[in-house]
């Protein structure tokens, strides 16, 4: 089927199918073969800190040291027994419109899985770490607590885990772009980190 991000939806709709489409796939795993959110939390953590050295400092302090320790939080509070299987890169481009839908609604699948043993905020972070250019139209932290709000709300997750995971994911893939030389993709993800760096969303 067709990726969602090429259905010419707006944000929230997509927003929304994301949202729903990866809690359909959240339930406990034991396995201790994959990788966790801890694991995941403290890599993000030494790659941010170490890559925004390495690229001279490409958006502010403020914004590297918030995700650094955002990273810290989320490694430190993560919980063996409350964790889920997570997809881990649910971005738009990853859901696949299912063909067989017959209740006149769209259905998506999931395609190209990372694969962690993580707290279900994190696979919410990583979906809202993308929309940055309609973040930097107007209203940048209204709209970016809106969102946060919108799919923790339907899903049941913590706001600030969600809001921490969505920081962290957005700082770390604009140094990882700019290191791939895709500079203007990159500036827009560390413009947007740069405005929220300082922002206190109302649940904090």
């Amino acid at each position: 089927g067709r990726p969602l991000a090429s259905l010419g939806w707006s944000t929230t709709q997509q927003m929304d199918a994301a949202a729903s489409t990866v809690a359909r796939g959240w339930r406990p795993v034991t396995s201790d073969r994959l990788p966790t959110g801890e694991m995941k939390a403290t890599w993000l953590a030494n790659f941010v800190a170490t890559e925004w050295e390495a690229l001279d400092h490409p958006c502010s302090e403020a914004a590297a040291q918030r995700a650094v320790t955002y990273a810290a939080e989320r490694a430190a509070r993560f919980e063996p027994e409350r964790a889920v299987l997570i997809h881990g890169d649910a971005h738009a481009n990853n859901l696949l419109q299912f063909p067989g839908s017959t209740d006149g609604n769209f259905h998506f699948r999931l395609i190209d899985p990372e694969g962690l043993v993580s707290e279900p905020a994190h696979d919410l972070g990583v979906m809202l770490r993308d929309w940055n250019e309609d973040l930097l139209a107007i209203d940048t932290a209204g709209r970016a607590i809106q969102r946060c709000q919108r799919v923790a709300g339907s899903t049941g997750v913590d706001p600030e885990a969600v809001w921490q995971w969505s920081f962290i994911e957005r700082v770390s893939t604009g140094l990882f772009l700019l290191r791939l030389s895709h500079h203007r993709e990159a500036r827009i993800y560390l413009e947007v980190a740069d405005r929220l760096a300082t922002v206190l969303p109302p649940w904090a």
